[in-house]
């Protein structure tokens, strides 16, 4: 049941189903929409058909105003990213890419693409795990890189690959995206175990590893890595959209996961968000996606989404550190594109993402 007022006239809706109904390609079976509009146009009828289907779908409100599922409507609204990211967390289904031997999977869009859109993935891997490949556009296959370092971890900053180098941890990007043009690495130095890019800033994991499997956290400046002044410590690392790392610790100190206030090195604190996860990747800021703490018999982790946009119950009160885990899917990596969709690298070394 879904009701919803404004200052100056109330709307009142509700889906009734049949308690046996079950979902066929995501929409109920079985039920119909009782609405009751009191000096209503049509604008607000279609907008509050769409947000009482969302609550039938399963959404809670959201205490995003751009949000579909924001409680309080007034016009016509495209789905947002908060309305997008719950829906598949709930409903998502996963699809392997073909692929072999994988090691680590990042996710981008290629220049010029619309903002938001998916379609660029770089990998680690082939027979010896450590080379690095580009996903043809058509998805049927991936093209080696032959000039490119042997690597250990790789990311996008949109459509370049950051990569740490396999042995000497060096940190080195791609002078374009082509990667059957000879265009060159540029050398960043550095020493790093993890590295997490987006178009607005690049962050490592340093090789300073101490007892609890951790390393200090760097960021790429104008000339050269810069310490975090905060201090952080960590084993995995993600950037958002904004240029705000996101971290796991390592499971040894309890797999958390925190996020920077602030995307400037010199300034802000971390930010604990109740969880236990192996590895983290996001693009939006606010959706991040974890491998948590639980490992299945195959060896994978199982997938969880944040929202920070999430409301109780009350469709009033916002839920803090709001997590939920998809029903399926796992893997030993994780990384999120532009549309943030995960995709991740399992055990067996395969490749998957979600179809939404």
């Amino acid at each position: 049941y879904g009701f919803t007022p404004s200052p100056d006239e109330r709307i009142s809706s509700k889906i009734r189903c049949r308690s046996s109904f079950v979902y066929s390609f995501r929409i109920p079976h079985g039920c119909h929409i009782e609405l009751a509009f009191r000096k209503v146009g049509y604008t607000h009828r279609i907008q509050n058909i769409a947000h009482e289907l969302g609550h039938a779908l399963g959404l809670n409100h959201s205490g995003k105003a751009e949000a579909l599922m924001y409680p309080w409507g007034g016009h016509i609204k495209p789905l947002d990213i908060d309305d997008k990211v719950a829906v598949s967390a709930l409903y998502d289904t996963w699809r392997t890419v073909p692929t072999g031997n994988t090691r680590d999977v990042a996710v981008g869009r290629e220049k010029g693409s619309p903002v938001g859109a998916d379609g660029l993935a770089w990998m680690v891997g082939g027979t010896y795990g450590n080379n690095v490949f580009k996903q043809k556009t058509d998805g049927s296959g991936w093209v080696p890189d032959p000039w490119a370092p042997k690597a250990s971890r790789i990311a996008l900053n949109g459509y370049r690959p950051y990569i740490v180098t396999y042995g000497t941890g060096e940190v080195q990007r791609r002078n374009s995206g082509d990667p059957t043009i000879n265009s060159g690495w540029s050398n960043f130095g550095g020493c790093a175990t993890d590295v997490g890019a987006s178009p607005a800033a690049i962050w490592i994991i340093g090789c300073d590893i101490d007892t609890y499997g951790n390393g200090s956290i760097w960021a790429l400046g104008a000339s050269g890595w810069i310490p975090d002044a905060a201090g952080g410590r960590a084993a995995r690392i993600a950037v958002d959209s904004a240029g705000a790392p996101w971290v796991v610790s390592s499971r040894l100190s309890g797999g958390k996961v925190f996020r920077r206030t602030s995307s400037d090195v010199m300034s802000g604190a971390w930010q604990w968000l109740d969880a236990c996860a192996v590895d983290i990747g996001i693009y939006e800021p606010g959706y991040a996606w974890v491998l948590g703490c639980d490992k299945d018999s195959m060896g994978n982790y199982g997938v969880y989404a944040r929202n920070d946009n999430s409301y109780i119950g009350d469709g009033i009160t916002p839920e803090l550190h709001r997590w939920v885990r998809m029903s399926t899917g796992g893997g030993v990596n994780i990384a999120v594109g532009p549309n943030s969709k995960p995709w991740v690298t399992t055990f067996g070394q395969s490749v998957m993402t979600t179809v939404r």
